[in-house]
């Protein structure tokens, strides 16, 4: 099981905010990023200002307690 994987298991097993973004489109497809509701992250989406956009929007869906799909 990679990294990611073990990570988002074990805050889903912990009750532990936390969202997971992968990329469906462009290069590297299928990257992943997964956001905790405190900042931290753990993997990448291949472009740190991507990064960084997607941690934002995730931290304040998190802090508001709502699920939302986007592509």
């Amino acid at each position: 099981m990679s990294e990611l994987f073990h990570a988002l298991r074990e805050a889903i097993v912990r009750e532990e905010a936390v969202a997971q973004a992968t990329l469906v489109r462009g290069e590297p497809l299928g990257a992943k990023l997964l956001i905790y509701e405190d900042g931290r992250t753990l993997g990448s989406l291949g472009h740190p200002e991507l990064d960084r956009a997607v941690t934002a929007d995730a931290r304040e869906l998190l802090l508001k307690g709502e699920p939302e799909t986007r592509s």
